[in-house]
């Protein structure tokens, strides 16, 4: 599938930054087109985040793909209508140059009425060739099982003591937890509970101090704190927190600031 739109941001590069925009071809003849061997074959392994999305234990059997291909905004026939090398070695450079999955963003004002992510890397580049310059830069990017997911949302609440609060989540993957990143400032030293009254999920962390604040990122499954700890593993129950599609209704033990930033997933597919 081959896609058009009015931005892309993939990592560290977008197309707007450039005088290049997406199309579905290019004019004039063309002479022929150059794979330029960057297909990687990876094994992708990664801690709390797959490169396939799931249902209900299953992997999809393959991952969603689309091609790009990128134009000179034409000037006329003219030579800064084509790729300069310099040039097209910064883009491989910016587009290849990072392993693994990096968040994609396609902009398209008049087709889609909020913003998509998507975790995705580049699987394959080509060139277009008129004669010997260069016309058309194609790229292939693989999706992590085609869902999509919203902007960055993030919730901050001051709780009291066992008085339960609400935090929405609204995922669209009904079979699955969002796995969020959480700052808790604690205000008293001790033990300290949260607990998903929805599902009965409870996290606990051991030997806090008054003020500390902990970073638990469920989605990678890290931890860390603002104080030196040895051994910080020991003192957390490997309980990662987790949201519940919908409400979700927890619980602290004792007065504390959290701070929950997580991304929803989107049953969106492509909007070309």
């Amino acid at each position: 599938m081959v896609i058009t739109c009015d931005d892309l941001i993939f990592g560290d590069f977008q197309m707007s930054d450039y005088s290049i925009v997406c199309g579905n071809g290019s004019d004039g003849e063309i002479d022929g087109t150059e794979n330029m061997g960057m297909t990687p074959t990876v094994t992708t392994v990664f801690t709390g985040e797959s490169p396939h999305s799931t249902y209900i234990s299953q992997k999809y059997d393959s991952n969603p793909q689309f091609s790009v291909r990128f134009m000179r905004a034409i000037c006329g026939n003219q030579e800064n209508d084509y790729f300069g090398e310099n040039e097209l070695r910064m883009f491989n450079r910016l587009l290849t140059g990072k392993p693994g999955y990096s968040w994609l963003k396609i902009v398209n004002s008049d087709a889609m009425e909020t913003d998509y992510y998507y975790r995705a890397r580049v699987s394959a580049i080509e060139y277009e060739r008129l004669g010997i310059h260069v016309v058309g830069y194609d790229v292939t990017f693989d999706l992590d099982g085609g869902m999509a997911y919203s902007e960055e949302q993030t919730v901050r609440v001051r709780v009291a003591a066992n008085k339960a609060f609400n935090v929405y989540c609204n995922s669209d993957d009904l079979h699955g937890y969002t796995l969020p990143k959480i700052k808790i400032t604690a205000s008293t030293a001790g033990a300290l509970t949260l607990t998903n009254t929805t599902d009965g999920w409870t996290s606990s962390m051991e030997n806090m101090t008054a003020d500390e604040v902990l970073t638990i990122d469920s989605k990678n499954e890290l931890l860390s704190s603002s104080r030196a700890r040895t051994y910080i593993l020991n003192d957390f129950n490997l309980h990662w927190p987790r949201l519940l599609p919908g409400k979700n209704e927890y619980i602290c033990d004792q007065d504390a600031t959290l701070e929950l930033t997580f991304r929803a997933a989107r049953k969106v597919g492509f909007v070309s």
